[in-house]
């Protein structure tokens, strides 16, 4: 009697020593889907979802998936569970489920079930250590027959649809192309699992009417994803597909110079200081259009001075924009700042300097200027340093190594009125 109890004993510690999930509601082995999961199909469909399996026990184990009418698993591709299939303690492997409509039951819920193997050779699923997604990431697959409703063929616009991270939503058109007075209902992209960032407004397409349009709007996040061949599907449609991608900014700005030195407008002071309008040239050398282009000033160029045009709007691919800025007669105080901006693409930083004599600007005083350089160029001339530059001599001496401020072809003093030194 007593080694009958202690047989039961040991008989009921060894079958709940093995739980289904550890302590916490960890599963043994988590299905993390990378496909949607819940569609209708009909018997001329065929469908593939998949899963990432990851093996969250200490010890290594071996695996298998419980069998399910009409849904076979794949197991050729790059990091496929293979059948049975082996995996350390973290490490994953994706299950790839193909399901022919012809042969799957009326419907599939909650499941797959993946289980260790019975061992010894036999890899049967054991009763023992199994698990299954969670509910809401279950297969929720309904099939029906097609003669037992319209199925209503769609098409997408654009079919290759790429969106750009932390971008302004984007627009899908979905059009039905029924033959029959039936709506279409409830589309949606089908987006993948791993794209919770991209989020969708479907609300236009709740029902489409045959030979219409509904929009259905997409909003990238700030994660890429690369591009896949996703499912545009409603309730009672066949399946349309779009290839879709979340890229980073592909649309590049530069500027043609970062620091732009003009002349004012003052004839009067000096002929030279004829106040000529000079360009920055914004180019857009990415692949893609810059959109909304626009720039500010801060702080405020003088007075009289203005740039056009008041905005670039979108800038093709190769295209530019030439911001031109024409010079009043008043210098600039301080130096100002063109910042340029888009909704799609890097922002840009140039400097901008209206000049007259005697101002500072590039470590000196200003006592020459030459206003006929290239109009995509800064001005030239000649500056005076702050200080001596050559070493200092004996007074009364001539320093070798200097030169007067104004001078004779002789070399003496002539004292000719410089702009900028004693004017």
């Amino acid at each position: 009697m007593m080694s009958r109890m202690l047989l039961s004993l040991v008989v009921s510690c060894v079958v709940f020593s093995i739980p289904a999930v550890y302590a916490g509601g960890q599963p043994t082995f988590s299905l993390e889907p990378l496909t949607p999961t819940t569609f209708l199909i009909t018997k001329k469909d065929v469908r593939i979802v998949q899963y990432r399996v990851t093996n969250h026990t200490s010890m290594t184990r071996e695996l298998t998936m419980r069998p399910i009418a009409g849904v076979t698993q794949e197991t050729s591709g790059a990091g496929y569970c293979t059948n049975p299939f082996t995996l350390s303690p973290q490490q994953s492997c994706t299950l790839s489920l193909v399901l022919n409509g012809a042969d799957l039951p009326r419907s599939i819920r909650n499941m797959p079930e993946i289980c260790k193997t019975n061992g010894g050779g036999d890899n049967t699923p054991s009763s023992f250590l199994c698990s299954r997604p969670s509910y809401s990431n279950g297969l929720n697959i309904t099939v029906f027959p097609t003669s037992s409703r319209v199925i209503i063929p769609l098409s997408v616009n654009p079919a290759i649809l790429t969106l750009q991270t932390s971008a302004s939503p984007v627009t899908l058109t979905v059009t039905s192309h029924a033959t029959a007075a039936s709506l279409g209902r409830n589309i949606i992209v089908e987006l993948p699992a791993s794209w919770s960032d991209v989020q969708q407004n479907a609300e236009d397409c709740k029902f489409l009417a045959p030979n219409q349009s509904c929009h259905i709007i997409l909003t990238p996040g700030n994660t890429e994803h690369a591009e896949e061949s996703v499912v545009v599907q409603g309730d009672n449609t066949q399946p349309a597909h779009v290839l879709m991608s979340v890229q980073a900014f592909t649309t590049v700005l530069s500027e043609s110079i970062s620091t732009l030195g003009l002349s004012v407008n003052n004839m009067s002071l000096n002929a030279a200081l004829t106040g000529k309008p000079r360009k920055i040239i914004i180019s857009n050398t990415g692949t893609r259009e810059a959109l909304d282009v626009v720039y500010s000033v801060e702080p405020n160029l003088p007075s009289g001075t203005s740039i056009s045009p008041a905005t670039c709007g979108n800038i093709l691919s190769g295209d530019t924009c030439d911001l031109t800025i024409t010079p009043g007669s008043t210098a600039s105080s301080s130096e100002s700042e063109l910042m340029v901006s888009s909704s799609n693409t890097n922002p840009l930083i140039s400097n901008i300097n209206v000049l007259t004599y005697g101002d500072t600007y590039q470590s000196g005083y200003l006592f020459a200027v030459d206003d006929t350089t290239l109009d995509t160029e800064s001005i030239a001339g000649q500056i005076a340093a702050f200080s001596d530059q050559a070493p200092a001599i004996p007074p009364g001496e001539v320093n070798p190594n200097g030169a007067l401020w104004s001078a004779n072809p002789q070399g003496s003093v002539d004292n000719t009125l410089l702009y900028g030194i004693n004017s």
